[in-house]
């Protein structure tokens, strides 16, 4: 979008002629792989998957990417006018030059408290616009505008207005008891405990109404929460595989560093310790301190912030890690789109309350990469087939948030679709950083709005809470 939008602002500039349509490789009706690319035949000279990379699967089902660019083909652009409490006033270009649009304009004004919707014609000349004002019931995060030709939707796009956040209330009327071991803190509210390990620094047990939610034999290296700036490399990462590998990104490792007595307040228990993460190749690539403030309902504030961290080119994520059990396979969220996203990577991601299983959160590329991530979060839940589970609710700002039945990890060593198989797992990524996606497989470097170097002060706020089945 950011190409096209300057193609569009330039009489001197053309673009938007995406190389290539579809992925390049080997089909095989029978074998190990359904699909190969360079290597996989013993060749001694070799682009590896650098042809996997097209517009469409090899048998021509859409990637993500081909809903991107069809939105940012768009025959008529909306931009907003001016906004108040009850109207919307926005201007609409028809951006052809030979061609008049005629179009539906299907629209729904929403938030993570409700929504409105409607409908109106537009009739535009090449070149033109027109404007339209939209009478609301009172302002919202965004107005998603479909353009349609009788059911047939021919693009989409969002104009933005805020960001709200879902508010909740916490039960404060009864405060959690604690009592400790030698090595463990036992934090006991309404219908369940959590027990965390003063040694590890790791919340190992979280029970609500007997139910287990974390992992206790997780894929990954931690049990519980864990810091994490490591994600399965994507085509367009290439120029930073090396310096990545060399860091050892993969082997991450989170310990403890310093504690603090846990302290009672009057409604709730704070646990707050310091942390290295560290791979086998750096030692405390970067500091942070995490706080667990846990109420009576078994609501769990997490906070955390990066103290100092080394620099990075660039650092892929910073993310708050969770494993849970398999058995938690049901996924509702409110961000953008069904489909994979991400900062720079949105124009096919429309604003709303989506829900599916986990396994059909990623985009399975022939060579599998980082690829289930939903972005703009306000809240996610996740719960098992009995309607039991965990919610994350953001708290400063809108989320990253992604949910796969293996780690990032195990992504990243697979070489093709087929040797990813479902773990026994269902590992979940909060963040509040991740690097964007960018053009770097055959063009310039990650923009500099979306990546980052240092992740010094870098926070992260999240509420998680018990989803009690009805």
């Amino acid at each position: 979008e950011d190409y096209v939008s300057d193609f569009l602002r330039s009489d001197n500039m053309l673009g938007g002629c995406v190389w290539e349509f579809a992925d390049h490789a080997v089909y095989h009706s029978k074998g190990k792989y359904k699909y190969t690319y360079g290597g996989d035949h013993g060749e001694e000279y070799h682009d590896r998957n650098f042809c996997v990379d097209g517009l469409f699967f090899p048998d021509r089902t859409p990637h993500a990417g081909v809903l991107q660019i069809k939105n940012c083909y768009r025959p008529v652009r909306a931009k907003l006018i001016k906004i108040s409490d009850n109207t919307a006033e926005l201007e609409f270009k028809n951006i052809n030059y030979f061609k008049a649009v005629s179009f539906t304009v299907r629209w729904e004004a929403l938030d993570v408290l409700g929504k409105e919707k409607g409908e109106f014609r537009l009739d535009i000349a090449p070149q033109k616009t027109e404007r339209i004002t939209l009478d609301l019931e009172r302002c919202y995060d965004a107005i998603v505008l479909k353009y349609c030709i009788g059911k047939r939707e021919i693009a989409s796009e969002q104009i933005d207005f805020r960001q709200t956040l879902k508010q909740i209330s916490v039960d404060s009327s009864t405060v959690p008891t604690v009592r400790h071991s030698e090595s463990n803190i036992i934090v006991s509210f309404n219908g369940g405990s959590i027990i965390f390990d003063t040694k590890k620094g790791q919340v190992i047990s979280y029970t609500v109404d007997g139910k287990e939610l974390i992992n206790n034999y997780p894929c990954g290296n931690s049990v519980g929460f864990a810091l994490s700036v490591f994600r399965a490399p994507i085509d367009n990462d290439v120029k930073y595989f090396d310096i990545w590998a060399k860091l050892k990104l993969m082997t991450e490792y989170m310990s403890i560093d310093s504690t603090k007595p846990y302290t009672i307040t009057d409604k709730s228990v704070i646990i707050e310790n310091s942390y290295i993460l560290s791979t086998v190749s750096v030692k405390s690539l970067l500091e942070a301190v995490i706080s667990y403030e846990i109420f009576g309902d078994g609501t769990v504030k997490v906070k955390v912030r990066c103290t100092d961290s080394k620099k990075v080119k660039y650092y892929p994520r910073f993310s708050l890690a969770l494993e849970m059990p398999k058995e938690f396979e049901n996924v509702k969220y409110f961000g953008l789109g069904d489909k994979v996203n991400a900062i720079d990577f949105r124009e096919h991601a429309m604003l709303g309350e989506y829900s599916c299983k986990v396994s059909d959160m990623r985009e399975r590329h022939i060579k599998p990469q980082e690829a289930s991530m939903r972005s703009e979060v306000r809240y996610a839940e996740i719960t098992d087939k009995y309607g039991s589970g965990l919610e994350f609710i953001a708290v400063e700002k809108p989320f990253t948030f992604s949910a796969d039945h293996f780690t990032s990890v195990q992504c990243a060593k697979a070489t093709h679709r087929e040797d990813l198989k479902n773990f026994d797992t269902t590992c979940l990524h909060i963040d509040s950083y991740l690097l964007g996606v960018g053009s770097a497989s055959c063009g310039p470097e990650t923009k500099a709005e979306y990546r980052k170097e240092s992740l010094t002060d870098e926070e992260l706020e999240v509420i998680v809470r018990p989803v009690r089945k009805e």
